[in-house]
């Protein structure tokens, strides 16, 4: 016969093996680079390395382009817990570079989900374009996931990411990141080839 304890300890075993289950949940995080309608005729983020809170699931990276050529997307296949140690690792991957990011005041991320460094290639108005090292992180901020996005070679301008990149015949790229408002997963891309003061406008 089963002690009173014994029928107590099941349903509390039950409770902490589902909040386990659902703390490692890997989920489809996507984050969203808005320009032109047809300007985007392709977009690719191949991915170089990551970092993840210890003990949640990794899935992977994809992306693509959507509505009308107009959107690329980045699906991160992750867990969702934030820690230091990816934050950390989030601005190691800057090198002296700038971040910005959805719905945070802040200059760098204090905890983050998860973070991806890779190659962004696109091909926007025309033009192949190809941004090394860029980095992208999800956090947590006021009750929703938001994203970060950087690299070594960003600069900061109040909210606005200024990108320099590369084109097929190796001239210099500007291309600006701004996020849309209200914002967690929402940035708008600008393109130029000419001087950095051309893509804050």
């Amino acid at each position: 016969m089963r002690s009173m304890f014994s029928w107590l300890l099941i349903p509390i075993v039950g409770i902490l093996a589902t909040s386990a289950s659902l703390a490692t949940t890997q989920h489809d995080n996507e984050i969203l680079i808005n320009t032109n309608p047809g300007a985007l005729e392709s977009f690719k983020f191949v991915e170089t390395g990551h970092n993840i809170t210890a003990k949640q699931p990794y899935g992977g990276v994809s992306s693509e382009v959507r509505n009308q050529n107009s959107q690329g997307r980045v699906v991160v296949k992750a867990g969702r817990k934030g820690s230091t140690g990816v934050a950390d690792w989030f601005r190691t991957q800057l090198a002296g570079g700038s971040a910005i990011a959805c719905d945070s005041t802040g200059t760098s991320p204090n905890k983050l989900n998860f973070a991806v460094k890779g190659n962004l290639t696109l091909k926007h108005a025309g033009k192949n374009i190809t941004c090394q090292d860029f980095t992208l992180g999800q956090g947590h901020f006021t009750g929703a996931n938001n994203w970060w996005i950087g690299s070594n070679s960003m600069k900061r301008e109040a909210i606005i990411g200024i990108q320099n990149c590369k084109t097929a015949d190796g001239k210099t790229a500007i291309l600006s990141f701004q996020p849309e408002l209200p914002c967690t997963h929402n940035f708008t891309l600008k393109f130029v080839v000419g001087t950095e003061e051309e893509a804050k406008k």
